[in-house]
């Protein structure tokens, strides 16, 4: 591993640090099997990795990987079958927009907890 993949390496771990309590909270709110929601949140994390080269670090890494977990629990949703859809795609997005305005404010909020 190079030098500039190391930093990458780094840059990504310290920026899902941040993200992942974000992104889990979105996740489990819209997909109420405990063992699914960590599945696709494992997927996500997978996905990330492998498309960091990708992410625009001018634009809120959180919003990137709450958009990268919409798309999975989209995903979710269709191979279960529409019966078992618990939300719509709409409020699917509704609710990952508030987790994106919300983040910035919930690492004060659990420090304060």
């Amino acid at each position: 591993m190079d030098t500039q993949d190391s930093k990458d390496v780094l840059r990504l771990t310290a920026l899902w640090t941040r993200a992942q309590p974000v992104v889990a909270g979105y996740v489990s709110s819209v997909v109420p099997n405990f063992h699914d929601a960590a599945d696709i949140l494992q997927d996500v994390a997978m996905v990330l990795v492998v498309r960091f080269h990708e992410y625009d670090s001018e634009r809120p890494f959180v919003h990137w990987a709450l958009g990268i977990a919409r798309n999975k629990v989209l995903a979710y949703y269709r191979r279960q079958g529409r019966e078992k859809q618990v939300l719509d795609e709409y409020l699917m997005e509704r609710i990952a927009d508030a987790y994106v305005e919300m983040a910035p404010h919930l690492g004060l909020i659990r420090e304060a907890l």
